[in-house]
C-alpha cells in the first residue's frame, strides 16, 4: 500500500509537470502563430510598398523616356531646317553674279556655314547624348523590372 501511494504521489508528481510543460507548449505555440501573423502582415505591406514603388519609378522612367524622345526629335528637326537653310544659302552663292557682290556673300555664307556647322556638331553630340540617355534609362527600367520580378518569385517562395 505504501509503494501504491508513493507511486501515486510520483505518477501525480509527473502528470503535473507534463500538464505545465504542456500549457508551456501550448502558449508558445499561440505566440508563434501570433508573430507569423504579424510577420505574413508586414511582408505583405512591404510586398505591396515595394510594388507601388517600383510602378511609380517605371512611369517615371516611361514619362522622362518620352521627354527625350521628343527633344530628340526636336533637335532633328533643327538639324534639318539647318541643313535646308545651308542648302539656301549655297543656292544664293550660286546666284550671284558680280563679283563684288558674289565676294562679300561669300565671305559671309562662309561664317554662316561655320557657325551652322558648330551648331549642327552641337546638335550632333546632343543627339548622341540625348540617345545614350535613352538607352540608360531603357536599361535602368530593365534593370528595375528585374529587381520587380525577383522580388515577386522571392515573395511566392
Amino acid at each position: 500500500m505504501k509503494k501504491l501511494n508513493q507511486l501515486n504521489i510520483i505518477l501525480s508528481e509527473s502528470i503535473e509537470k507534463v500538464t505545465v510543460e504542456l500549457e508551456t507548449k501550448e502558449r508558445n505555440i499561440r505566440q508563434l502563430k501570433l508573430n507569423e501573423d504579424t510577420l505574413n502582415h508586414q511582408f505583405k505591406n512591404e510586398l505591396e510598398r515595394l510594388d507601388l514603388k517600383h510602378k511609380n519609378e517605371s512611369q517615371i522612367r516611361i514619362n522622362e523616356t518620352e521627354k527625350l524622345e521628343k527633344e530628340l526629335e526636336s533637335t532633328k528637326e533643327k538639324v534639318k531646317n539647318l541643313s535646308n537653310e545651308n542648302k539656301n544659302l549655297n543656292e544664293k552663292t550660286k546666284l550671284l553674279s558680280d563679283y563684288n557682290s558674289l565676294k562679300k556673300e561669300v565671305l559671309y555664307l562662309r561664317d554662316k556655314i561655320v557657325n551652322l556647322e558648330n551648331e549642327n556638331s552641337n546638335f550632333g553630340l546632343l543627339n548622341i547624348n540625348l540617345q545614350k540617355q535613352i538607352e540608360k534609362l531603357i536599361e535602368n527600367l530593365a534593370n528595375e523590372s528585374r529587381k520587380y520580378e525577383t522580388t515577386k518569385l522571392e515573395v511566392k517562395i
